[in-house]
C-alpha cells in the first residue's frame, strides 16, 4: 500500500467517476483502475462495486476512505510543516462560515494575509451541518458556525472556541420606514407582527433561532420570501418585497452599503458563534490562525 493508491481510492470515492477521478489525478483511467485493484488485492476485499461505471463503496471501502482522508491530510499538513521551516508559513486556508454570524472573520483575515502574505484563504458558505461534515471529511480545516446541538462523537472530536453571543436585528428599506416608529434603541418582535419578512430558510441554524424566538414570545411571522442566499435577502428588501432579519453584524455592515435603515432587536438569541475546528489532525496553518484570532478578541 503507498500513498499515491490511497490518493486515487481517495478521488474516485469523492468523484463517484473513474474518468473524472483519472483526469484530476492526472494519469489514465485504466492506471486508476489498475492501482485501486492493486490496493483491493494488497487488503483482500473488494472496496468498489462496479461493473462498467463505479456504483458504490463497499462497507469495507468506507472504512479504508475514512482513514486515507486522515493519512492524506497529514501527509499534507507534514509538507506544510517543512515548507513553514524552509519558506515560512506558506498554502491554502480552507474555511466553512455560515451565512449570519456576530463575528466579522475579514479583518483577522486582512491582519493575517498582512503578516503570512503566502497564505490564501478559501471560504466556503454552509449551513452549520454542514460545516461539522466538512470538518470530519477534511474538506475544510476551520468552522465559523455555532456550537448547539452538537453530538456526543462531536464533542469528542471537535475543539469549540466561543465567540460573541449571536443578536439579531430588523433592516427595511425606505418602502417600510414609515411604518417603524422605535420608542427606544431596541425594537421587539411584536413590532413585526403583520409585516412581511424576507428570512433564512428553515435547514439554517439562524432561522431556528428566530423561529424558537418568535415562539417564546408569541409572535406569528408573516413570510414573503425564504432564501438561504443573502444576497437574495437583502436584493428582496432592497426591491420592497418586505423586511429582513439578519444578525447585529451584518444589518451594520450591510445598512451602510445599501442604504438601508435597520434596528437591532431586544431579544438576545440562544447562540453563540464559535470557532469549530478538529481536535487533530490539524495543520500549521489552521494552528497558526487560530491562535492569532483568539490573541486579538482577548
Amino acid at each position: 500500500m503507498n500513498l499515491r493508491q490511497l490518493k486515487y481510492f481517495y478521488t474516485l470515492a469523492k468523484e463517484q467517476h473513474f474518468a473524472r477521478a483519472a483526469q484530476l489525478c492526472h494519469v489514465t483511467q485504466p492506471t486508476l483502475s489498475a492501482s485501486i485493484a492493486s490496493l483491493e488485492k494488497e487488503l483482500g476485499n473488494q472496496l468498489v462495486i462496479r461493473d462498467s461505471h463505479f456504483i458504490a463503496l463497499t462497507e469495507q471501502g468506507a472504512l479504508v476512505l475514512k482513514h486515507a482522508e486522515n493519512i492524506l491530510f497529514e501527509q499534507q499538513a507534514l509538507k506544510e510543516g517543512i515548507s513553514k521551516l524552509n519558506h515560512g508559513m506558506s498554502g491554502v486556508l480552507r474555511l466553512g462560515i455560515v451565512p449570519q454570524s456576530n463575528a466579522d472573520i475579514m479583518p483577522h483575515i486582512a491582519q493575517f494575509r498582512a503578516k503570512y502574505p503566502d497564505v490564501s484563504f478559501a471560504i466556503n458558505v454552509l449551513t452549520n451541518p454542514e460545516i461539522l461534515n466538512a470538518l470530519h471529511t477534511h474538506q475544510i480545516d476551520l468552522g465559523l458556525g455555532f456550537a448547539e446541538n452538537l453530538s456526543q462523537a462531536d464533542k469528542q472530536q471537535l475543539q469549540v472556541t466561543p465567540l460573541a453571543s449571536l443578536r439579531f436585528a430588523i433592516i427595511y428599506s425606505e418602502t417600510f420606514k414609515d411604518e417603524f416608529n422605535f420608542p427606544d434603541a431596541f425594537c421587539s418582535l411584536q413590532y413585526l407582527v403583520d409585516k412581511p419578512l424576507c428570512l433564512f430558510s428553515k435547514n439554517m441554524q439562524f432561522r431556528q433561532y428566530i423561529i424558537n424566538a418568535a415562539i417564546e414570545e408569541g409572535v406569528e411571522l408573516d413570510i414573503a420570501l425564504e432564501t438561504d442566499s443573502l444576497f437574495h435577502l437583502i436584493s428582496a428588501v432592497n426591491h420592497g418585497i418586505g423586511c429582513a432579519i439578519v444578525s447585529s453584524t451584518t444589518a451594520k455592515s450591510v445598512a451602510h452599503s445599501e442604504s438601508l435603515y435597520y434596528k437591532d432587536i431586544r431579544k438576545q438569541l440562544p447562540g453563540k458563534t464559535a470557532f469549530l475546528n478538529r481536535a487533530f489532525s490539524l495543520s500549521p496553518i489552521a494552528q497558526m490562525f487560530i491562535q492569532t484570532f483568539e490573541a486579538n478578541i482577548t
